[in-house]
């Protein structure tokens, strides 16, 4: 189940990993809990960030895989439609360098959109502890919560796969990894 935000003028296509203009974004530093709620600098490290996340031909709209960034930056919904970045957010100082610099002012950044809060919230609605009673006395909010979880993980398999280009073995096929 993909997740479409509103991204203002800048349109985002329909899949679990979408790419759009990186100033479409909410991004609140402050969040930033690895830099103690600081912007990342931009200093050498993080222009031979954005250097490497640059397309590797083409123009900036990664649409067609020739973009270098691996890794997506992670966002989350927020009330009125628009997306917060929530993870990611040396990789999003980084796309925003490369338009800023003029290095490459049409750059897309790769995102995701987080279903953590989903889940979150169907784990807060258990109000006892999830052990083989719970399981009986609630059914309906165990499996709210089993449903949430799957929306992070059968998309999270699929990704890994791809992003390490691994092949699935035989017998893969069907929902019993």
């Amino acid at each position: 189940m993909a997740f479409t935000g509103d991204t203002g003028e800048y349109k985002a296509g329909r899949s679990d990993l979408f790419t759009v203009d990186p100033r479409a974004l909410v991004v609140d530093w402050k969040k930033n809990l690895s830099r103690n709620g600081e912007q990342p600098p931009v200093d050498d490290a993080l222009v031979e960030l954005a250097k490497d996340m640059m397309p590797k031909r083409g123009q900036g709209d990664s649409e067609d895989g020739s973009s270098g960034q691996l890794n997506p930056i992670l966002t989350r919904p927020l009330p009125d439609r628009r997306l917060e970045v929530i993870g990611g957010f040396r990789r999003m100082r980084a796309a925003l360098y490369l338009i800023e610099s003029g290095l490459c002012p049409d750059f897309k950044v790769k995102y995701v959109v987080s279903r953590l809060s989903d889940a979150e919230a169907a784990l807060d609605a258990i109000d006892t502890p999830i052990d083989a009673q719970a399981l009986q006395s609630n059914k309906t909010k165990i499996q709210a919560l089993y449903d949430a979880i799957k929306l992070i993980s059968d998309p999270l398999k699929s990704e890994l796969i791809t992003v390490l280009n691994l092949d699935l073995p035989k017998g893969a096929e069907g929902d019993n990894d």
